[in-house]
């Protein structure tokens, strides 16, 4: 049986990191770049990267690039933070405040957020930006995906003032567990004008992929923090 893609990629990075030819903070070929070197789609390449993210062996930098973890030591320059690479249900991950949607949109997914999902890249999906406030402070701005062939038929019951939970119910789905992982990241224009910093301002990104009992993926979400957080709030 041949070997898949992902995992052949995967294999040439832990090969060169293993090797010491990949030392700790060096820059990895880009995902154009391994894409390129292994004649595949950028898909394969995402989730071969997205893996290894998860299992603490390279980080992200948005804007900047992938990088080789250090070894014994955490990805991410933010220490002690309890949802590093971990799975969670949705509550455990959820804390007290209040939140203000911003947006509710239908738009086509990119292929790193099709890949979670396990949908063709270009997808609709149901997209909805929301402000987590502690009393009158924005502490985090979410953003999450749900495929629309699955949630579309809520679409206009106010979905976006519901918890997850309550509008999966309302669509046949029973919520399993989630993945929950974070990286450094520069915080984009948009999300930096939610949150009041300046454009770039390095914040924490937190990916979390929400799935059914059947462990299909249902959601997916972007989490953008100040700082150290520790806990982040689902739908």
């Amino acid at each position: 049986m041949s070997i898949p893609i992902y995992k052949r990629i995967q294999q040439f990075i832990l090969s060169r990191i293993n090797s010491g030819e990949w030392a700790a903070d060096t820059l990895i070929p880009t995902e154009a770049e391994l894409s390129r070197l292994f004649a595949c789609s950028r898909i394969s390449v995402t989730t071969a990267l997205r893996e290894l993210v998860k299992d603490g062996v390279i980080y992200r930098i948005q804007g900047k690039g992938t990088y080789v973890s250090p070894r014994n030591e955490t990805a991410s320059p933010y220490d002690n933070s309890s949802l590093m690479n971990s799975t969670l249900s949705i509550e455990d991950i959820s804390v007290p405040g209040t939140h203000k949607t911003v947006s509710v949109r239908t738009e086509p997914l990119s292929e790193e957020t099709a890949a979670v999902l396990r949908l063709p890249p270009g997808s609709p999906a149901i997209a909805i930006d929301r402000i987590k406030y502690s009393g009158d402070r924005p502490i985090f701005v979410e953003r999450v995906y749900l495929p629309q062939h699955l949630f579309g038929p809520v679409l206009e019951q106010h979905l976006e003032d519901e918890h997850l939970s309550k509008v999966a119910e309302q669509c046949g789905i029973t919520l399993g567990k989630s993945v929950v992982s974070s990286e450094p990241a520069l915080c984009p224009a948009d999300v930096a004008k939610l949150l009041g910093l300046p454009e770039g301002s390095p914040v924490l990104r937190f990916s979390i992929e929400v799935h059914d009992t059947q462990e299909r993926p249902i959601a997916y979400y972007f989490v953008f923090a100040e700082g150290k957080q520790r806990k982040v709030m689902m739908l």
